[in-house]
């Protein structure tokens, strides 16, 4: 049976990654240094105002901001304003 030709390539060099794979984020303006841990300190406070709420509502019988069971809603906002921040972050 006859053999097939054989295709000739011309060998193409690659010079760096970035040939390969150009980064759409190189235009991007980065977030200052605070950003990022002011995100996670607000997503903190959050929870803390969550546990105060348990704490407080089960020992002495205290409640936030005479709000009830909607302290746990303002937390869970607090936390959702830190991850929000975050998704922002670059």
């Amino acid at each position: 049976m006859p053999e097939s030709k054989k295709r000739k390539r011309a060998s193409k060099v690659v010079k760096s990654d970035s040939e390969l794979r150009p980064s759409w984020t190189e235009d991007m303006k980065r977030s200052p240094r605070w950003y990022a841990p002011t995100a996670m300190i607000i997503m903190g406070l959050g929870l803390l105002w969550i546990v105060l709420h348990y704490i407080l509502a089960q020992t002495a019988g205290i409640n936030l901001l005479g709000l009830g069971n909607w302290n746990i809603a303002v937390g869970f906002g607090v936390i959702m304003v830190g991850f929000i921040m975050l998704m922002w972050w670059k």
